[in-house]
């Protein structure tokens, strides 16, 4: 399966997808996701929606920012 990203064309490994059975708050209709990030760059991660390509989160390890 190939989807495009923010980051090019990507193949996507099918056992890689995150489900969320009853979508997410304010997206319910949206229900497979994948994590993606720059290459490089793993400190922010972006969860795509699989279902509408056009949806996307920033995912960060708050660990990563603390003072």
């Amino acid at each position: 399966m190939q989807i495009s990203t923010r980051f090019g064309a990507q193949e996507i490994d099918p056992a890689s997808i995150i489900m969320f059975p009853h979508g997410l708050a304010g997206f319910d209709g949206l229900h497979e996701f994948k994590l993606f990030h720059e290459e490089g760059k793993p400190s922010v991660f972006y969860l795509q929606s699989l279902d509408d390509p056009e949806v996307q989160f920033p995912v960060v390890n708050p660990d990563a920012y603390q003072v």
